[in-house]
């Protein structure tokens, strides 16, 4: 499938889970610490993914929903939101 691009909405899940992430760790909601452990990812690894030096795998993005509470549908409806 040479040739072929992922749709937006693929490419676009953890730019917007990121942004999500931000606003809850900024707005106190939650430590890094914390949501890190929740979403059975190392501290280090969510601080670069979330500095846009590392990638997430489709699972990780799972355990991300998973821990805000949102399922795929509800983070891309906030792609047409911004």
């Amino acid at each position: 499938m040479e040739g072929m691009e992922a749709p937006a909405a693929c490419t676009d899940v953890p730019v917007l889970l990121a942004g999500v992430v931000r606003l809850r760790l900024r707005g106190g909601w939650e430590t890094a610490r914390g949501f890190s452990r929740r979403a059975g990812l190392s501290q280090p690894h969510l601080a670069n993914w979330l500095a846009g030096r590392k990638g997430l795998s489709l699972e990780s993005c799972d355990d991300v929903l998973r821990v805000l509470g949102l399922s795929l549908a509800e983070l891309l409806s906030r792609r047409g939101a911004r």
